[in-house]
């Protein structure tokens, strides 16, 4: 792993089965100033203060956060071929439809297909909940209406590499995605979960069976194991945390 710039923000540990990626704050208010900053970076200029948290704007700066660790903690790409859908522009109520980040790893060789959801409380059913989870979303990559979410990221990202010049990655990108899991073979799914840790080994072990949950559906749908990779940050105060980022972001602009 290359360093990060996280590192002292984090316990990081891989449970047991090797299957989630757990990433503990040992500090809430200091991580919460360290995105607060790199988010006033990005915005360039004084946000427009919030009377309340929406559930839109929570999962644009959750949406955020995890793009800037995926750069910075987990080293899974640069940020030049990455295709947020909200994170870089994530101070608004709404949120855009697509995947919620493709970018292409650092090398070029797989493109990461990447969901992220919060949660105020332990966040289980945001990992495989029927509705409004990480396992709805990886879902709707290939059915229903919402099928188009991962062809409008494919095609911006290809557009974007063609103009800069750059049609060997832009190629890449077509050849990676397919119209279903078994002909994917470029692609990694990466779900990130952002949420309350819970005082109790209880919470863990939700989330936990919730993540396997997860990843035997995705086997199920055709996915290989080496394809799904799963991250969780887990906050002591979820909600604190989060009204830290934002009051420190508008108190830095007043």
């Amino acid at each position: 792993m290359t360093d990060s710039e996280y590192r002292c923000f984090f316990d990081s540990d891989i449970g047991a089965d090797g299957l989630v990626r757990r990433d503990i704050s040992c500090d809430d208010a200091a991580l919460a100033r360290k995105i607060a900053g790199v988010l006033r970076s990005l915005l360039g200029h004084s946000p427009s203060p919030v009377s309340e948290i929406s559930t839109g704007l929570q999962g644009n700066l959750c949406e955020f956060c995890a793009w800037d660790l995926g750069e910075k903690h987990w080293g899974l790409y640069t940020r030049e071929l990455t295709w947020p859908a909200n994170a870089n522009s994530p101070w608004r109520n709404k949120s855009e439809s697509g995947v919620d980040i493709l970018a292409l790893d650092t090398n070029a060789d797989r493109v990461f297909l990447i969901e992220v959801k919060s949660s105020r409380r332990g966040g289980s059913g945001a990992v495989a909940g029927e509705d409004k989870s990480l396992q709805a979303d990886f879902r709707h990559l290939f059915e229903g209406s919402l099928d188009e979410r991962i062809w409008d990221s494919v095609d911006e990202a290809v557009s974007d590499l063609i103009i800069h010049n750059r049609p060997d990655l832009a190629e890449k990108v077509k050849s990676a995605v397919g119209s279903k899991p078994e002909e994917c073979t470029g692609v990694r799914l990466i779900g990130v979960l952002i949420c309350r840790s819970g005082k109790t080994r209880r919470s863990r072990d939700a989330r936990q069976g919730a993540f396997q949950r997860l990843h035997q559906w995705l086997l199920s749908q055709g996915w290989q194991a080496d394809q799904c990779e799963y991250h969780c940050v887990e906050l002591s105060d979820f909600a604190g945390w989060l009204s830290r980022v934002v009051n420190e972001v508008i108190d830095d602009n007043r």
